[in-house]
């Protein structure tokens, strides 16, 4: 999500997902960053992360931010560590950004199908207790924070991402207390996907 003018961030994000479809962000930058920082940024978070699809909302640069990262690509593709990524451009409207995006994220986290670092919500650090704030910011009345950037990059994710591969969980021992919580729990999440938001049922977990 390349800035625009003002005080707009350039936020990236990557996410990986398991077979289920769940999403799992395992780094994130919000930064004022100049173009060639922005391909430089990239280039580098694809040796780390070797990820495969790479979108870019190309709204300001209209474009000129993706042939550089293409030639950027080009250029690093002779070395034999380096592992190609696709690239596609994210054009969104600001109606787009804020109905067709970023509420689409919700069923992730209604479901608890969103992953973030972090024990939990409220321990969230530096980058992602931005993102955190973001995210509890903005509501249906389009009220939100003054920098939805990074927000806007999560959820750019739904258009480029695909099935990943099976991620073992560790959870609560079969027919514990807690696992026997655990059940209950994801079933009011099932049911609650069926109901108006103002009947939906909440249920607190009470084990860590």
């Amino acid at each position: 999500e390349p800035a625009g003018e003002g005080e707009d961030f350039t936020a990236s994000s990557v996410v990986g997902t398991d077979i289920e479809n769940d999403m799992y962000l395992v780094e994130a930058v919000n930064e004022h960053l100049k173009p060639h920082q922005i391909i430089e940024h990239i280039i580098r978070l694809s040796y780390k992360w070797k990820f495969t699809r790479c979108g870019i909302e190309t709204n300001f640069f209209r474009g000129t931010l993706e042939k550089e990262l293409v030639g950027a690509r080009e250029a690093e593709s002779r070395n034999k560590e380096f592992v190609g990524f696709g690239i596609e451009s994210l054009k969104a409207t600001v109606k787009d950004r804020t109905f067709n995006r970023i509420l689409a994220l919700e069923p992730y986290l209604q479901r608890r199908a969103l992953y973030l670092p972090g024990e939990s919500f409220n321990e969230l650090e530096k980058v992602y207790s931005v993102l955190a704030y973001q995210i509890i910011q903005f509501t249906m009345d389009g009220a939100k924070s003054t920098h939805d950037d990074l927000l806007v990059s999560l959820a750019l994710h739904l258009d480029i991402k695909h099935l990943g591969a099976n991620v073992r969980r560790e959870g609560p021992p079969a027919n514990s207390p807690a696992w026997l919580e655990m059940k209950v729990y994801e079933e009011t999440l099932k049911k609650n996907r069926f109901l108006p938001r103002g009947k939906k049922k909440s249920f607190e977990l009470s084990f860590n």
